[in-house]
């Protein structure tokens, strides 16, 4: 929540309190009109006035405010109030987040669980690090598994998935081949039915399709495989023994090379991360590894300000994208520095600059020359 009790929607948009939704939303139409930046209008209160609509349009989002006084913050007022240790944020609105009163506090340090001789126990387990080991009936079943017959399967129903298999090595469109193959009968001990919703088609798939996924520490994977490392997918059915996945969570995977290009997949529970549903839109939940990459290449750099420059090669890449994309947002300049491997730099050139960047240099020369000519 955000204190913008300065602000109130129905003065901003001009209408009284109980006013009913055509009424707001022809006093809208009026003001989005005539407020336009394109006609000269100013933009912070363009950008006002389609706050206070969404705020009334929205039956929950209205009501809140009128019991509170207050209006939800943004996707966009969440991340700069989290980013960089909240430098980015409002300073107004700052002031108002930090107010804590004397009875929360007193709250919270006279709470069973802050004074609990439990809490101060598991506190000196944790204080020993790895000198102290718990072995738990979960430690008993990761190491020895479970005896079939010691429990229920739960049945699933006899339909097919569409799946890409790799069949072999090499140019993906030699080796990789749309299949419809039947899922397993039931779920086992710790299995769950996945519906993966959305799917991206990354660099490092492409680099498992024509290599096996070669590293320094792991062998080559064997064909034919499932090709797709990452996606979103939401939890259809769940099999005995899982604990924290319930039907419609959705999960990302945990596992490298897991084969997330199907449409249904039998996985264990401990190979996903659940995450709260509508999180982010599917698309970027399944993209979320280079949104977490490039969120923390700029927020581990620390102390970036407003107007400072990040200087990124490979922009060109998703990372480099989404940082772009994070910088533009953050009031931060960028400049790209790319190779040219389409032979088409003018095309790269407008489309990085469309999503924020400042500058786009080619990676060839002297980037000190390029950067003092520009």
């Amino acid at each position: 929540m955000v204190g913008e009790t300065d602000v109130d929607p129905y003065a901003v948009l001009g209408v009284v309190r109980d006013a009913k939704d055509l009424e707001i939303r022809r006093a809208y139409r009026n003001l989005i009109t005539r407020e336009h930046p394109d006609k000269g209008g100013d933009a912070q209160r363009f950008a006002l006035i389609q706050r206070a609509y969404e705020v009334l349009s929205n039956d929950s989002k209205r009501k809140q405010y009128d019991a509170t006084g207050m209006m939800e913050k943004t996707v966009d007022e969440e991340f700069m109030d989290s980013f960089g240790g909240g430098a980015f944020r409002d300073k107004a609105k700052q002031q108002q987040a930090e107010r804590e009163s004397m009875a929360e506090q007193l709250a919270v340090r006279q709470s069973s669980d802050f004074q609990s001789h439990t809490a101060g126990f598991e506190a000196w387990m944790r204080s020993r690090g790895d000198s102290v080991k718990t072995f738990t009936a979960d430690s008993a079943v990761e190491q020895f598994g479970v005896v079939q017959g010691s429990y229920e399967p739960v049945p699933l129903p006899s339909i097919r998935a569409y799946q890409a298999a790799c069949n072999g090595l090499g140019l993906p469109k030699d080796n990789l081949e749309l299949t419809c193959e039947p899922i397993p009968q039931a779920l086992e001990w710790g299995e769950v039915l996945i519906s993966m919703r959305a799917v991206p088609i990354n660099p490092a798939d492409m680099y498992d399709v024509q290599t096996g996924g070669v590293h320094e520490t792991s062998e080559p994977l064997k064909t034919p495989f499932i090709a797709g490392n990452d996606g979103v997918g939401v939890v259809m059915k769940v099999g005995p023994g899982v604990k924290n996945l319930q039907e419609m969570d959705w999960i990302l995977p945990l596992k490298p090379h897991l084969g997330t290009w199907r449409s249904l997949a039998v996985v264990k529970e401990k190979e996903t991360l659940k995450i709260p549903v509508d999180l982010v839109p599917m698309e970027y939940a399944a993209m979320m590894r280079e949104m977490c990459v490039a969120y923390r290449l700029l927020e581990d750099y620390g102390e970036l300000k407003p107007g400072d420059t990040v200087i990124l090669n490979g922009a060109n890449g998703t990372v480099g994208q989404v940082v772009i994309q994070l910088c533009h947002l953050l009031k931060l300049r960028t400049i790209a520095v790319v190779r040219d491997v389409t032979g088409n730099m003018e095309r790269l050139s407008t489309w990085l600059k469309t999503l924020g960047a400042n500058e786009v240099l080619e990676d060839t020369a002297s980037l000190r020359k390029d950067l003092e000519k520009n």
